[in-house]
C-alpha cells in the first residue's frame, strides 16, 4: 500500500515537472540562522477552467451598437447564416447592429425576433467564414453547489473578456409580468460576480456546456439566467415565427423525485409516489390546489418540469388542457383553461 501510494506521488510529481506547456521558476533564499529556502512557482500551467474557458470563447461574440457593447452566443449554423442569442433589454430601439466574432470580424446584423418575458433576442448574421456553435446542456440535471463559469466577450481595445467562477446557489421559477401577460420563467442563481459584461452571455458548466444564459445580476452580487431547457423552447419559435407564444398556467411546480418523504408526509402524499409534478403553490386560477400531485397532461406522462413546459409552450392563451391529478390519494381529472 504505501509503495503503490509513493509511487503513484512520483508518477504525478514527474508528469507536472516535465509538462511541455509550463514554466518553473526557483527562488532561493537564505535566513540569518543559515537555513535555505527554495521556492517553486509554476508559470503556464492549465486547469479543467482555463480548458473550458478556452474552448467556449470561439462561440462567443461581441453586439455592438450606438452605446451598446453586449456579450451574445452563437445558436445555430446553417446554409444562411448565423443565428446569434443575446439579451433584448439593451438591444432593444437600437440601429445599425454590428456582431463582432471571436476572430475580430465583424458584419452588421438584423433581428430576427425578441421576447420580452426571458429577455431574449435573436439576431442573424452572415459571416464568410466558419462558426462554432454553443454546446447547449441539459439544465434540468443541474445540482445545486455545482460549479458554474459566466463568461463576457472580447473587448475590443483589450482583446479580453471576463471570466468568474462560482457555484449555482438556487434553481427557481419566478413569476415575470409585462403588461397584460404572465409568465413563470425557470431560472438559475450562481454566486458568480455579475458584471454588465455577462449579460446576454452563457453560465456554462465544467464540461463547456451552456446551463443558462445570464439576463440579470443582483445587488448581492448573485447573476440570474434563463435555464437552458426553456431557453433552447423560446430561441427555436423565435427562429421559427420571430415570436414566441405559450399558455401560461399559473402555478409552481417540481418534480415528485426530489420531494421529501416527511414532505409527502406532510401533504398526505403516498410515501410511495415518486412520478407526478408538485403543485407548490398557485398563482392564479383556482383549478389546481396546493399540494396537488399533476400526473398526467393532454395524456401525457409528467416525469419531469420540462415535460409540463414543452407542453405549454406548444399552447396559447385560452387553449383548454386536461389534467390528471392525484389529490387526497385519489386521482381527479380537472379542465385548465390556460391564461396569457
Amino acid at each position: 500500500m504505501g509503495i503503490g501510494l509513493l509511487c503513484w506521488n512520483l508518477y504525478l510529481t514527474y508528469n507536472v515537472m516535465h509538462t511541455p506547456s509550463n514554466e518553473n521558476e526557483s527562488h532561493v533564499q537564505k535566513t540569518d540562522e543559515g537555513i535555505t529556502i527554495v521556492q517553486n512557482t509554476l508559470n503556464g500551467y492549465t486547469t479543467d477552467l482555463t480548458k473550458t474557458v478556452s474552448n467556449v470563447s470561439s462561440s462567443l461574440v461581441t453586439i455592438q451598437g450606438e452605446e451598446l457593447y453586449q456579450t451574445g452566443m452563437i445558436y445555430a449554423v446553417d446554409q444562411e447564416g448565423v443565428y446569434v442569442v443575446s439579451a433584448y433589454a439593451n438591444v432593444k430601439d437600437k440601429d445599425g447592429l454590428l456582431v463582432r466574432f471571436d476572430n475580430g470580424m465583424e458584419y452588421v446584423a438584423s433581428l430576427v425576433g425578441f421576447d420580452e418575458m426571458s429577455d431574449i433576442c435573436v439576431l442573424h448574421v452572415v459571416p464568410d467564414f466558419s462558426c462554432t456553435k454553443m454546446s447547449i446542456g441539459d439544465s434540468d440535471l443541474v445540482k445545486h453547489g455545482e460549479y458554474t463559469i459566466a463568461l463576457g466577450s472580447k473587448y475590443k481595445n483589450t482583446e479580453a473578456g471576463f471570466v468568474s467562477f462560482g457555484v449555482v446557489s438556487k434553481t427557481a421559477q419566478v413569476e415575470v409580468q409585462k403588461e397584460d401577460a404572465s409568465w413563470i420563467l425557470s431560472t438559475l442563481r450562481s454566486d458568480v460576480k455579475g458584471h454588465d459584461c455577462f449579460i446576454g452571455g452563457p453560465l456554462v458548466n465544467l464540461s463547456g456546456q451552456m446551463i443558462g444564459m445570464v439576463t440579470s445580476f443582483e445587488e448581492d452580487g448573485f447573476v440570474s439566467a434563463v435555464v437552458s431547457d426553456e431557453f433552447v423552447l423560446i430561441v427555436d419559435q423565435l427562429i421559427e415565427t420571430g415570436s414566441v407564444h405559450r399558455g401560461y398556467l399559473g402555478a409552481i411546480v417540481g418534480d415528485m423525485q426530489e420531494v421529501a418523504v416527511y414532505q409527502k408526509s406532510a401533504m398526505n402524499i403516498p410515501l410511495d409516489q415518486t412520478s407526478g409534478l408538485l403543485v407548490y403553490d398557485v398563482l392564479h386560477g383556482d383549478v389546481l390546489k396546493y399540494g396537488d400531485v399533476i400526473l398526467k397532461v393532454d395524456n401525457k406522462d409528467m416525469l419531469a418540469v420540462d415535460d409540463l413546459r414543452e407542453i405549454l409552450y406548444e399552447y396559447k392563451s385560452e387553449d383548454e388542457l386536461e389534467f390528471v391529478v392525484l389529490r387526497e390519494g385519489s386521482e381527479v381529472r380537472l379542465t385548465v383553461v390556460l391564461d396569457d
